[in-house]
C-alpha cells in the first residue's frame, strides 16, 4: 500500500543517514543486571490509543528495541504505562530465560518505569480505581512476575529514560543526539578516533618498556 510505501522509504532513509553511527554493546559485569527500560505515550494515535517504547540491555547498548501502537484503548496515562509494561515484560523475561540457558549468573531483570502511579499499582498489589478486564489481565500478570521475584520494578526520572526513543518523536533539538549517547549509538568518528588514541597507547607503552629493558642489558 502506499503507507507500506512510505515507511519503507523512511526507515531507508534512516539506515542511508546513520551509516556513520554504529551501536556499541557490552555485556556487565558479573553477575549481569538486565535492564528493560519501558516509557509510553498516552494516547497518541488517531484512535487514541497509546504508543510503547521498549529498550532492554545487558549493559550497554540495545539488545532489543520495540517500538508499536498498543492494541488497547486506555483511560489514563498510568493505564497506558501499565499495559506498556506488561507489554514490555514479556521479551525481557525471554531475554532473562535466553540468559540463564547460556550458564551467565543474572543478578536480576529490572523494568524501569518514570510513572510513580503505575509502579504504586504494581507494588502494591492492586489497581487505583475501576479498570476494564483486559488491564486487570495485564496488571495481575506483572504483579505476579513480581511477586515471585523474576522482575524487579525501579523508578527512573523521565529524563533519564532511555526507550524515549522508541516511543516519541524527536522534536526538541540536541535530545535525540542526547539519547543515542545514552544508549551507546556513537559516531564512527568517535570511535576511529578511540582507536588512534588506543593505537598510540599501546605503541608509547611498547617503547617505554623496550627502553627498560635495553638499560637494564646496558647495566647487566
Amino acid at each position: 500500500t502506499e503507507q507500506d510505501w512510505q515507511k519503507l522509504e523512511r526507515l531507508l532513509s534512516y539506515v542511508n543517514g546513520t551509516k556513520e553511527i554504529p551501536l556499541c554493546l557490552e555485556m556487565g559485569n558479573n553477575p549481569v543486571e538486565i535492564v528493560a527500560n519501558i516509557d509510553s505515550s498516552h494516547a497518541t494515535h488517531g484512535d487514541y490509543r497509546g504508543h510503547t517504547g521498549i529498550y532492554i540491555s545487558l549493559g550497554k547498548g540495545a539488545i532489543q528495541a520495540i517500538s508499536t501502537k498498543q492494541a488497547i484503548n486506555t483511560k489514563s496515562s498510568a493505564e497506558t504505562e501499565l499495559v506498556a509494561a506488561s507489554d514490555g515484560g514479556t521479551p525481557a523475561i525471554n531475554v532473562l530465560n535466553i540468559v540463564k540457558c547460556q550458564g551467565i549468573h543474572v543478578k536480576a531483570l529490572y523494568i524501569e518505569q518514570d510513572n510513580k502511579s503505575t509502579l504504586s499499582m504494581i507494588q502494591n498489589g492492586r489497581a487505583t480505581g475501576p479498570t476494564s478486564r483486559h488491564i486487570n489481565i495485564r496488571f495481575f500478570w506483572l504483579n505476579d512476575r513480581v511477586a515471585n521475584g523474576e522482575v524487579t520494578m525501579r523508578y527512573v526520572p523521565t529524563e533519564e529514560m532511555t526507550s524515549d526513543l522508541h516511543r516519541m518523536i524527536m522534536q526538541l533539538p540536541g535530545v535525540f543526539e542526547y539519547i543515542s549517547r545514552r544508549i551507546y549509538i556513537i559516531p564512527i568518528a568517535q570511535h576511529i578516533q578511540l582507536c588512534i588514541v588506543y593505537k598510540y597507547a599501546v605503541s608509547y607503552f611498547l617503547t617505554v618498556t623496550d627502553q627498560i629493558f635495553n638499560i637494564n642489558r646496558v647495566i647487566k
